[in-house]
């Protein structure tokens, strides 16, 4: 078990950090350079909350793993990767959920349509958002498993 919760742990860090990384380059396009700063934020809070939670064994520290996890999942991988990116590459013209994503995009999306940097990380981030969402529940999960196999 405790390969298993080596193993989720890495790769859920690494498809994390894979998300924040596509998402930002995408959205240097919408807000420029402080995309950079919002990648250095993304990739560097998982890695201390990981190493913190290693460290410790406090459970705080995966429950903030976890939150931010959902987040980049649900607000990048979802909402802007899937959403606003992968499902107009097949035609849909879905925008839900625009009020999260900071209203209407179709200034942005006229601007930078056809941009194979702009669409392809922003379906990119869609992908590494799926990976983040298995691993990092696998990773909770074996953790989980393993404090309750440890008490017994």
């Amino acid at each position: 078990m405790k390969y298993a919760l080596n193993d989720y742990g890495i790769l859920s860090l690494i498809s994390v950090i894979a998300t924040a990384v596509f998402s930002s380059i995408h959205h240097v396009y919408e807000i420029g350079f402080l995309a950079v700063a919002l990648v250095l934020l993304f990739i560097v809070s998982p890695i201390l909350l990981m190493q913190q939670y290693r460290k410790t064994g406090k459970k705080v520290f995966l429950w903030l793993y976890g939150l931010l996890n959902t987040w980049l999942v649900i607000g990048f991988g979802l909402v802007d990767g899937l959403f606003n990116h992968s499902l107009k590459l097949l035609s849909f013209q879905v925008h839900a959920l625009l009020a999260l994503h900071g209203g209407s995009t179709k200034a942005v999306e006229k601007a930078f349509e056809g941009n194979l940097i702009y669409e392809g990380t922003g379906v990119l981030t869609f992908v590494a958002g799926i990976f983040a969402a298995y691993y990092g529940y696998k990773f909770i999960r074996a953790n989980k498993q393993s404090k309750s196999t440890s008490t017994d």
